[in-house]
C-alpha cells in the first residue's frame, strides 16, 4: 500500500478517530508503508474537539505507547459546532 487515507466525510468523526489510530499504529509497525496521509490544515476550533491534538515531530506522528492516539472528541464540544451539511 503507497498512501492510507481516511476520510472525515465518509466515515464520520468518532469512526474516523478509530479508523485512524489503528492505521497508525499498524503503519508503524509494516515495514512496506511509505505515506501515510493527515490533515495538517485543522479546524480554528479543533483543539476544542479533542482530548490531545496528534503530536508529529520532523514532520512524523509520535505514537503512544498505549493503542490510540490518546486522544479522543470530546462529545460536548463537537455539540457546539454542529455540521454545515
Amino acid at each position: 500500500m503507497d498512501v492510507v487515507i481516511v476520510d472525515v466525510l465518509w466515515n464520520g468523526i468518532q469512526q474516523t478517530t478509530k479508523i485512524a489510530s489503528m492505521n497508525a499504529h499498524w503503519a508503524a509497525a509494516v515495514p512496506n508503508l511509505r505515506i501515510m496521509e493527515t490533515d495538517i490544515e485543522r479546524l480554528p476550533w479543533d483543539d476544542d474537539v479533542f482530548t490531545t491534538a496528534p503530536d508529529y515531530q520532523n514532520g512524523k506522528l509520535q505514537l503512544p505507547d498505549d493503542p490510540g492516539w490518546e486522544c479522543e472528541p470530546d462529545e460536548a464540544a463537537l455539540e457546539e459546532h454542529p455540521s454545515s451539511s
